[in-house]
């Protein structure tokens, strides 16, 4: 009897510390006995590894994204947003639409009339329903953009304007500034130092806008061709005459530099795309061949452009009243991509598709002005 108690308490004993020493079943919440690095970044809690494959077919994953400023790192692409929203995620709707060149107004948070005049804006140039709400094809198709936009230009494996330094002037800005400049240095004539620009007839979007996303991809654009390029504005707030402009122009260096703007009539029917130049005497220089080089500046974008685009040839016009012309030192000429006042113009110019055609008709016009010689 004594044996067959001994002979159970030993059994008992041996299964004991058999479990106190197993390995610790995946499932079983046990901890690992392997300590982790400080350095590793804590998970986050009740997001398994296996979520993204997980999760219903109906559930949009929420990208991470990484903005140089203090907006929200992330924002749920599957909820709709309107006026009266406030928050980070609205912040963070300001903010792609501001570095795509919208104007959504001041990045504060709300979602007021500003934003919704530029979600309007974005919807009409990515071909959505333009109702100013962001819902998730909105909120996606803004996203997708917004990613691109923040790669690095790749660098083409053909590099036709390395060495070239280009100078890009997106037109106007959003407030006007009706104090007088002298139309050129020491000259009596005087003229507003900038205006707000003309706006969209139909769509409602102001010219300073689209003359801005124009400009940032075709800066993109001229990069990835080995240019280096020198913008005046990268935003809508700013406070930069037209003299001023030049004035940063002939003190980068460039080679030369496109003033980008769009244009209106009185005439709605009227439409197409023209360039200006400096008339005869005009610019800060006594060199001839700035002037002649402002003209075959001219002329190679204005022809490329054209065959990108299909718009009608209005030609090219000398100007002697324009102050960016005549502060400016070097090669210089101003396009006008059409008019805001033509309603088939205004949804063009717009639009994506339009503004890439644009930006590679300048891209080409720029090869060949460079290549002339």
């Amino acid at each position: 009897m004594i044996k067959k108690i001994g002979i159970i308490i030993l059994a008992f004993i041996l299964i004991c510390f058999a479990g106190c020493t197993a390995p610790a079943d995946s499932t079983g919440g046990q901890t690992s006995s392997v300590t982790e690095p400080e350095t590793e970044e804590p998970a986050v809690e009740s997001v398994p590894t296996e979520s993204v494959e997980e999760q219903p077919a109906d559930k949009t994953p929420i990208p991470t994204t990484q903005p140089d400023t203090d907006v929200a790192p992330a924002i749920p692409l599957d909820v709709t947003y309107r006026v009266g929203d406030e928050g980070s995620e609205i912040k963070f709707l300001q903010q792609m639409l501001a570095d795509l060149g919208f104007d959504p107004g001041d990045l504060d948070g709300v979602f007021g009339d500003a934003l919704k005049s530029a979600v309007s804006n974005f919807q009409l140039y990515a071909g959505l329903t333009a109702d100013g709400i962001a819902g998730p094809k909105t909120t996606a198709g803004l996203y997708e953009r917004w990613v691109d936009a923040q790669q690095a230009a790749q660098p083409a494996d053909d590099q036709p304007l390395l060495g070239c330094v280009i100078g890009i002037d997106a037109g106007h800005q959003r407030n006007s500034n009706s104090d007088q400049e002298p139309v050129s240095p020491g000259g009596t004539d005087t003229k507003s130092k900038v205006s707000s620009g003309t706006y969209g007839r139909f769509s409602g979007v102001p010219e300073y806008v689209i003359n801005l996303q124009v400009a940032l991809k075709l800066k993109s654009a001229l990069e990835a061709l080995g240019a280096e390029v020198v913008m005046t504005r990268t935003a809508h707030d700013v406070d930069i005459s037209n003299a001023e402009r030049a004035e940063m122009m002939n003190e980068s260096g460039v080679d030369c530099w496109l003033r980008i703007h769009a244009n209106g009539s009185n005439d709605q029917s009227v439409h197409g795309m023209f360039i200006l130049v400096p008339a005869e005497g005009s610019l800060d220089t006594d060199d001839d061949i700035v002037a002649r080089k402002s003209v075959a500046l001219a002329e190679a974008l204005l022809d490329s452009t054209l065959e990108a685009t299909g718009a009608k040839d209005l030609g090219i016009t000398p100007r002697s009243d324009q102050t960016g012309f005549c502060w400016s030192q070097v090669p210089v000429c101003n396009i006008e991509m059409g008019h805001m006042t033509n309603e088939q113009e205004d949804y063009l110019l717009v639009s994506e598709s339009y503004q890439e055609k644009i930006v590679q008709g300048l891209v080409q016009g720029f090869v060949a002005y460079f290549h002339s010689d």
